[in-house]
């Protein structure tokens, strides 16, 4: 049966209660003066009936859960602990349970929970508890505990907040009037108008060099001065001469290169031509030698014309990529002043809105120097917002979203147009809702010229105050729970299907008709995991946890007015927490979590529609269109995939299966398993892409490129290094067929693999530094629109005007095939190099594998293990030789990407060595300790000896010799031969009587039979043929009596066992009776 729940009861009770000790009545203090009438202090009374008092030992305490000092304390003294867990006791120990004396009242009471008090005193040498069985004495415990916690806060309060009394003058009045400064003078108004911009009221003036400036040197000259006009009359030019270089080629071209040198001399021998033979060979083989020598003046067969014909520009295409043009350029020096985009996010419902996140560095960067700020002044004093941006307006953003830590990633709501999520660096979630906000800050207000005035004049004298009345700032909504938040940066963010749920056990299931639709999303950050939110969730306050809703102790109920603009998820604030967590491991270390620098997943494709259908003829781009999602349970994709890019360079394809039951933790988590994995990237991976068309997986990372399909398992199809880093790329998504990468010196290039697979089709230079990011506007306009953000934080939007429909499709189609063909052609490689391998073993390689016999002879053994050694230790020029080249490029490749980790954390080796230093120490006295242990254990016999030595030395005294065998050598080699032949000649002798003298037995049963009966008759006469029977009797009768008086014992033990315990209960009901 459940119960409503009470305000009283949706909090834990956490007043402390006042022992025994402590309630005992003071004796009032006589003063000689005056006498004051002492308050009397209210003290709470907990004898309310049905509450008793219980002693409870440390194992039911750990039982139950509500073990002092743990999960009690005397600040926090009342828990509730199910009413299953104490039936539970009471069951398993019957006749011994600390609760067996208010059996009845706990199994009547129709709570699902039971209220337990910590009574608190250290006079006592055990531990007393309050329970509550009853409702009513549930309900009034917790008002007791209510009253006792407003009286401790009102205390609290007045012991903060002192009374303010009034002033009493001593004559310093007139001294600090007369030294204050005074403005008496009349002040006037003066009217300016200007142009826009208005500048600011304090402007920050900063040097200038005048070195620095084109015009910076002025010359004053006299005006008497005349000039002279001088006419140039000869120039002299130099022009260097330089050879010219002239490329010449040979006709043989050497297939397999080798280091070797020959010398060799032509020795043509001299032969005697005949008439008749040359005549006989020109009748018989002139066609076919004139075809050949035709066919070599006009084929080169050893030069390789497919270079040829490529780069020929007779032979090869141009491609020409349309340039795009200048539109937009988003910067606000004054929020974002020094700062660079680390995150973009675009509207997916309103045209021409796109959100900025701002950090001090963009993530896909490389450090040159150690960072000298203090990390945490700037935590506390400098601001990272978010900012909104409008293509209506380009000078100011729409709104600032407020963070308190750095936000890294921003992503909008697919499904939800209010509804923004980010991703903090220390790891948490945020939420802003921005309900009705924007539609506010551009509603124009109408002022008088006057209430203009009054506004600024207003403001200007409150400068110190900050500006509360911005409708541009939307403060954060909601943030996670810090504990159960990531540990690292927060680096990627994508929303799963709303027709989907993931329940705590990491399971993907539908949701069932007529049921809301599901509002979940994933979050990966730096710390190697990943984690599934769930934003409708209730949520579940833990003890000393953050309570959004508090309770209010004059109104009852809020106004209406303060509830118009309060968001749904300010529930959640600092008590989201994840619905499930994937642990990324490292494949070859299963304990160490591995960087993620980037991941991508898909989880639902979202359509869209317009709201309003109108011509879209004139409309212009600042015009902002409204659109709405069509959702449909199609789009979804039920494949628990993610793509990870690792700090180390690592690409990874994992996914997670969930959990069989329920583990009973607040969060959830398992260990993610690997598809497909690689490592070429000689950098972090920074940016990971997909293409659902091509079914091909993009990653960018350090100076490489590289491209993944699942069916070609631990290999990129395709990838290509640049002689600069680059620090984005992505497929286009006008057509899918190019990719867009950008450079960290500014370049950005365009590649289209299946026209150009070597170089990109086009570079041009964007920028005069890094490129953080390119996206392009995800909605149908006029003409396509590409946003690039760079190292100044500012966001440049480029015209791009894209090809027609029948063209993109036939690129990527192209494209598709290009790839196909390409993993094709790599499979057959690899077959051909393992076929050619395997052909190419060497033979100490093939002894290895064949299955050699046990040898027990050690020495055999020894000596065969030394030839596999030297076996071995020699590279073969097959297998073998592979082998060793990619160990050593792995090993280069390893500390080359540790030294780029170095240098872009801006880590110092030595004060790493400094700190590793004392565990480097407990390492080596480590191994000192364990080669102790095996000196010990290899001397552990002779341990045992002295030991046995010691405390027994009786056992271990020296034996007196034993006497001397009188047999060993008492007989000469002589003597024995004498004897053995004396031996011989007596068996001779004896074989010789045994044959000449045959014994004969004779045998009858007749005779056997009849003694044997002449014995039964003797034996049955005999007067002792009854003790046997006797005996036996005897036993049997002695037995029975053991057992009788066994059984006896038995009873006696059991009926004194029942009077004990009748004794215990009956005083423990008068001490309860006594208590009561």
């Amino acid at each position: 049966m459940e119960t409503a729940k009470r305000p009283e009861d949706q909090e834990n009770p956490t007043t402390a209660i006042v022992s025994e000790s402590e309630t005992e009545p003071t004796t009032p203090t006589h003063r000689h003066k005056t006498k004051k009438k002492k308050r009397k202090r209210w003290r709470p009374n907990y004898d309310i009936p049905g509450v008793f008092k219980i002693v409870l030992p440390e194992l039911t305490q750990k039982v139950i859960g509500c073990v002092v000092g743990d999960n009690v304390t005397s600040e926090k003294p009342w828990i509730n602990v199910e009413k299953e867990v104490i039936t539970d006791h009471l069951d398993t120990h019957a006749e011994s349970s600390e609760f067996l004396p208010i059996k009845t009242e706990i199994l009547e009471c129709p709570l699902n929970e039971i209220l337990i008090g910590y009574i608190p005193d250290e006079s006592k040498d055990y531990d007393e508890f309050y329970i509550c069985v009853t409702e009513e004495a549930t309900e009034n415990i917790h008002n007791v505990v209510g009253k006792v916690q407003r009286i401790q806060e009102e205390r609290l309060k007045n012991a903060i907040h002192k009374k303010i009394k009034k002033w009493k003058g001593l004559g310093s009045e007139v001294e600090v009037e007369e030294a204050m400064v005074k403005y008496h003078r009349s002040l006037i108004e003066v009217e300016i108008e200007s142009k826009y911009p208005i500048l600011p009221f304090k402007v920050q003036f900063r040097l200038v060099k005048t070195e620095d400036l084109r015009d910076g040197y002025m010359e004053l000259r006299s005006t008497d001065e005349s000039s002279n006009t001088i006419f140039r009359k000869r120039v002299d030019a130099f022009v260097q001469v330089a050879p010219s270089v002239l490329t010449n080629e040979a006709q043989t071209i050497c297939t397999y290169p080798k280091n070797s040198y020959t010398q060799y001399d032509y020795e043509v021998p001299q032969v005697d031509w005949e008439e008749s033979i040359m005549k006989e060979f020109v009748s018989e083989s002139m066609d076919s030698f004139c075809d050949i020598l035709r066919v070599n003046g006009c084929i080169d067969l050893y030069s390789n014309d497919y270079e040829k014909l490529v780069l020929d520009s007779k032979f090869a295409s141009k491609v020409e990529l349309p340039e795009p043009k200048d539109y937009y350029c988003f910067i606000d020096m004054n929020l974002c002043g020094n700062k660079m985009i680390s995150g973009t996010s675009w509207h997916q419902m309103w045209t021409g809105c796109v959100l900025l996140s701002y950090v001090d560095i963009a993530p896909s960067l490389y450090l040159t120097s150690k960072l000298s700020t203090d990390e945490v002044f700037k935590a506390v004093h400098d601001t990272n917002p978010v900012l909104f941006w409008s293509f209506t307006d380009d000078l100011k953003p729409k709104l600032i979203l407020e963070t308190p830590r750095p936000v890294y990633t921003v992503s909008c709501c697919p499904f939800d147009p209010n509804l923004i999520v980010g991703g903090c660096a220390n790891g948490q979630i945020i939420l802003w809702d921005i309900t009705n906000k924007l539609h506010h800050v551009e509603e124009e207000e109408i002022l008088t010229i006057n209430q203009q005035k009054y506004r600024e004049y207003m403001f200007s004298l409150m400068n110190w105050m900050k500006n509360i009345f911005d409708l541009a700032l939307v403060r954060p909504t909601a943030l996670s729970d810090l504990k159960y938040s990531h540990k690292g940066c927060v680096n990627y963010i994508t929303w799963l299907s709303p027709f989907h749920t993931v329940s705590k056990t990491g399971k993907i299931a539908e949701i069932e008709e007529g049921k809301p639709q599901s509002l979940e999303l994933v979050t990966s950050a730096e710390d190697g995991t990943i984690m599934i939110w769930d934003l409708l969730r209730k949520p579940t306050t833990t003890p000393g946890g953050f309570k959004a809703v508090r309770k209010m102790k004059r109104l009852k109920k809020r106004p209406s007015a303060l509830l118009t603009m309060e968001s749904p998820f300010k529930i959640l604030h600092l008590n989201l927490k994840p619905v499930y967590k994937i642990n990324v491991i490292n494949p070859t270390e299963n304990n160490r979590l591995m960087g993620i620098a980037c991941s991508y997943m898909s989880f639902f494709r979202t359509l869209y529609e317009p709201v309003t259908k109108e011509s879209r003829k004139n409309i212009k781009l600042s015009d902002r269109l409204f659109y709405k999602p069509v959702l449909n349970i199609q789009n979804s994709n039920q494949r628990k995939t993610f793509y990870v890019g690792t700090m180390e360079g690592e690409f990874l394809q994992g996914t997670w299966d969930g959990q069989a039951f329920d583990s009973g933790e607040v969060v959830n988590f398992e260990d993610a398993a690997y598809v497909n994995s690689g490592k070429y990237h000689d950098g972090p991976i920074v940016c990971i892409d997909y293409s659902p068309k091509l079914d091909t997986i993009l990653t960018v990372g350090g100076k490489i490129f590289a491209l993944w399909r699942e069916p070609f398992k631990n290999r990129p199809v395709l990838w290509r290094k640049s002689s600069s880093i680059y620090t984005y790329g992505s497929w286009f998504v006008v057509e899918e067929a190019s990719i867009k990468l950008a450079r960290i010196d500014g370049y950005h290039e365009a590649w289209t693999l299946f026209y150009q697979s070597k170089n990109p089709m086009t570079v041009r230079l964007m920028s005069n530094g890094a490129i953080n990011n390119i996206s392009v506007h995800p909605r149908k306009l006029r003409s396509k629109v590409i946003a690039l953000s760079d190292y100044r934080g500012s966001l440049r939007l480029f015209f791009y005007k894209p090809d027609s429909p029948m063209v993109i499709k036939a690129k990527e189609e192209n494209m598709s095939l290009f790839l196909t063909r390409e993993i094709a052609r790599k499979k057959a490689f690899l077959k051909w190099q393992s076929d050619w391998n395997e052909r190419r073993r060497a033979p100490s390689e093939v002894v290895e594998k064949e299955e050699k016999p046990v040898i027990v002879d050690e020495e055999q053994g020894t000596r065969k293990k030394e030839e596999k050694k030297k076996t071995t230790s020699k590279i073969s020029p097959g297998m073998r030789y592979m082998e060793a080249m990619q160990e050593q490029q792995k090993a280069n490749e390893q500390a080359r990407i540790k030294r780029i980790i170095l240098m872009k954390k801006q880590l110092d080796t030595e004060d790493l060595l400094k700190k590793r230093e004392p565990l480097r120490k407990l390492e080596e006295e480590n191994e000192i300790k364990k080669r102790k242990q095996k000196m010990k254990l290899k001397q552990s016999d002779k341990i045992f000896k002295e030991q046995v030595a010691m405390f027994f030395p009786d056992v271990v005294k020296e034996k007196p010799p034993p006497p001397p065998d009188p047999y060993v050598d008492c007989y000469s080699e002589a003597k024995k031969k004498v004897n053995f032949d004396d031996y011989y000649e007596i068996a001779v002798a004896s074989q010789d009587y045994v044959e000449a003298h045959p014994f004969s037995y004779d045998f009858s049963w007749t005779t056997v039979l009849k003694a044997g009966r002449e014995r039964r008759r003797k034996l049955d006469d005999s007067p002792d043929k009854d003790k046997h029977r006797l005996r036996y009797a005897s036993y049997r009768e002695e037995k029975v009596k053991a057992l009788v008086a066994e059984e006896a014992s038995q009873v006696e033990e059991k009926q004194s066992a029942v009077e004990d315990e009748i004794s215990i209960s009956t005083t423990m009901s008068k001490n309860t009776v006594v208590m009561g």
